[in-house]
């Protein structure tokens, strides 16, 4: 699949939650993928207390059911997921 201008890239967190440093960062990414052209959306589990897993889980899946959303991207780490 082939991402084109003004798509909808999803952010999620689907392990640890993201730290201080990275959420600081968050607005910097968002400028790259409208850069690229593409639209971010930011996840429910990015951002508050640490979801549980099937949370993550749940939010994941919401994002692969909406249509609208042409790629997802994980900017959490990986022990957890």
């Amino acid at each position: 699949m082939r991402l084109c201008c003004n798509d909808m890239a999803a952010i999620t967190a689907c392990s640890n939650p993201l730290g201080e440093g990275a959420l600081k960062q968050l607005p910097d990414l968002l400028d790259r993928l409208r850069g690229l052209g593409l639209t971010p959306m930011v996840g429910e589990c990015v951002f508050g207390a640490h979801p549980t897993g099937r949370e993550r889980a749940e939010e994941l899946m919401k994002l692969y059911r909406d249509d609208r959303v042409r790629a997802i991207f994980d900017i959490s780490g990986g022990d957890l997921s």
